[in-house]
């Protein structure tokens, strides 16, 4: 297993510029709520990344899998502008 501090900079390196830059064009088109982007980003990287861990230690991942996919969608769907 990589050392905890390896992870967060390949986390940081690769996968966080993607979502800020989805959150960036969510909030500059009005498909969700202004809302400050890096810890909006964070977040939801953060949660994303726990459904991923829940489904790998899960003893049924297919069932995790599904349920933790349900479970973003309603995260997402939250953030959508009426």
């Amino acid at each position: 297993m990589l050392p905890a501090e390896v992870c967060q900079d390949i986390t940081d390196r690769y996968t966080l510029g993607l979502v800020r830059t989805a959150v960036e064009a969510a909030v500059l088109n009005g498909r969700i709520d202004n809302a400050p982007v890096e810890p909006l980003t964070r977040m939801l990287l953060a949660g994303v990344m726990a459904a991923a861990q829940y489904v790998a230690t899960s003893p049924d991942p297919g069932s995790a899998r599904a349920e933790a996919g349900r479970t973003v969608d309603l995260l997402l769907d939250s953030l959508k502008r009426a």
